[in-house]
């Protein structure tokens, strides 16, 4: 996600209308990435990676009964990626 925002501030400061083009992928990869956060979460299977360090399966934010620090990099990524689609959609109608 970070990477992103560094990518949309230089294209802003080029104007730069393809910004989505290129985006789009490490978009859909952090969502994949993000996917499997929340199917480790949800399911509580043990993951590898979940023993070292800090535990991939603690709530330490749970509001409304669903957000959490999983959900919300999914629902980031998901609109990242929506967005990106839509623009795709409307540019290539503009040529």
């Amino acid at each position: 996600m970070y990477p992103l925002v560094v990518i949309f501030a230089i294209a802003l400061f080029k104007k730069d209308r393809k910004v989505f083009d290129y985006t789009l992928s490490l978009a859909a990869i952090g969502w994949l990435i993000s996917f499997y956060h929340n199917y480790i979460y949800y399911k509580a299977i043990n993951a590898t990676a979940c023993r070292i360090g800090e535990s991939c399966i603690t709530p330490y934010v749970h509001e409304f009964g669903y957000i959490t620090i999983p959900m919300m990099a999914f629902t980031a990524f998901s609109l990242v990626v929506v967005l990106a689609l839509i623009n795709r959609h409307y540019m290539s109608k503009k040529q």
